[in-house]
């Protein structure tokens, strides 16, 4: 991926519902499938598996290491970040922000529906960094939503300046220290597992979205 600004991703990555197995990023300041992702992206449909980013200090993200620039000002289109599974990811190396989906955003509408992440791990971690199962911070110009959504192991989002909306939003993990987010539910891993998920996972669609 590159990390030039003017090559940011701006089309729509349908997945098929095909798997991206070993996915390895390495060596740019914004890391992940596509360095960065504008208003205009749209990625649906996809797993990612397995996958190892080792960058340097800036943001990294299974999807997109950051998701900002938008391409003109008052624009009303979002990101979309739509039926994606992260399994299995390690981030590698003092990175400010990670997340599993994505490790930043900024001045960028962004939208994630029927998400999840699972196994997500730090190595050589600067303590200062925000991590996020699902993103890593929020900044308040953009507008961040996240909906029917869950992360297993890592909160959902450190959000920097508490500009996300959140609706069913779920996770195994106890809120951090001074996170406000609202909209997130925490659960045992037996109530997010089997049919117990279907009980407690609340707008789930488990009929067809989450078969």
């Amino acid at each position: 991926p590159s990390s030039d600004r003017a090559n940011t991703f701006n089309g729509c990555l349908d997945g098929k519902g095909y798997t991206i197995y070993g996915l390895y990023v390495s060596g740019v300041a914004r890391a992940g499938l596509f360095a960065g992702i504008s208003n205009k992206a749209i990625i649906k449909n996809l797993k990612i598996e397995n996958a190892h980013i080792k960058g340097g200090d800036g943001y990294a993200g299974a999807i997109a290491g950051i998701a900002r620039w938008l391409s003109a000002a008052g624009t009303s289109t979002s990101a979309q970040i739509t039926n994606v599974g992260v399994t299995n990811l390690t981030i590698n190396g003092g990175i400010a922000y990670a997340g599993g989906l994505v490790g930043y955003t900024s001045d960028a509408t962004l939208t994630i529906s029927n998400c999840y992440t699972n196994n997500i791990t730090l190595q050589n971690w600067d303590s200062s960094g925000l991590p996020g199962g699902l993103v890593g911070a929020d900044d308040a110009s953009g507008a961040l939503k996240i909906n029917n959504s869950y992360s297993a192991g890592y909160f959902p989002m450190n959000s920097k300046e508490n500009d996300a909306t959140c609706t069913n939003v779920y996770t195994n993990v106890a809120y951090p220290e001074g996170n406000t987010t609202v909209g997130i539910t925490v659960l045992t891993d037996a109530q997010m597992k089997g049919e117990a998920a279907k009980t407690n996972l609340s707008g789930f669609d488990f009929k067809w979205t989450w078969k």
